[in-house]
C-alpha cells in the first residue's frame, strides 16, 4: 500500500469514528475531524464541501459555536486556492463554477448552524448568501455545459 492509499484509509477511518461520536462525545468527534481535515489537505483526492464542513458542524454541536464560525470563515478563505489546486486542469469558468458550488454549500451549512443557535438575523444572512451563490452556480453550470459540449464536438470532429 502506498502513502496515498494509507492517507485515504485513515481519512475514511476518521470520518467513520467521528460519526460514532455523535451525541456521545462531540469533542472526540471534533478531534477526529481535525485530524481528518489536516490529512485531506495532503491528499490527492478531491473532497466535497460536505467533508470540509463536517468539522465546523461538529464544533457547533459540541457547544463551540464561535470556533465553528471561525472554521467556516477559514474554509471560505481556502476555497479558491483549494479548487485551483484540485481543478487546475479545468477551464477558468469551470474552476469558478466549482468555487461557487463550494461557497454555496459552506454558506448553507453556516445558515444551518446559526439556525440551530436560534440566531435569526445570521440565519437569514447566510440563507441569502447561499441563495445568491446558487444563482451564480446555476448560471455558470449552463456556461460550463456549453463549453463542454463544444469541446466534445471538436473531439468528435477530429475522430472522423
Amino acid at each position: 500500500m502506498d502513502r496515498n492509499e494509507e492517507i485515504e484509509e485513515r481519512i475514511s477511518f476518521l470520518y467513520k469514528k467521528a460519526t460514532t461520536c455523535k451525541k456521545i462525545n462531540w469533542n472526540q468527534g471534533v478531534a477526529y475531524l481535525q485530524e481528518m481535515n489536516a490529512l485531506m489537505k495532503t491528499s490527492r483526492v478531491i473532497y466535497s464541501a460536505e467533508y470540509w464542513t463536517r468539522l465546523p458542524v461538529f464544533l457547533q454541536s459540541a457547544g463551540r459555536f464561535d470556533e465553528a464560525m471561525e472554521e467556516f470563515e477559514r474554509l471560505l478563505q481556502e476555497v479558491e486556492p483549494r479548487i485551483n489546486k484540485e481543478m487546475g486542469h479545468c477551464t477558468p469558468t469551470a474552476i469558478r463554477y466549482f468555487c461557487h458550488v463550494n461557497v454555496e454549500r459552506i454558506y448553507d451549512k453556516m445558515r444551518m448552524v446559526c439556525k440551530r443557535q436560534k440566531l435569526t438575523e445570521e440565519t437569514n444572512k447566510y440563507a441569502k448568501l447561499s441563495e445568491q451563490e446558487m444563482r451564480t452556480v446555476l448560471r455558470l453550470k449552463k456556461v460550463v455545459e456549453k463549453q463542454e459540449e463544444k469541446r466534445l464536438e471538436k473531439f468528435r470532429n477530429r475522430k472522423e
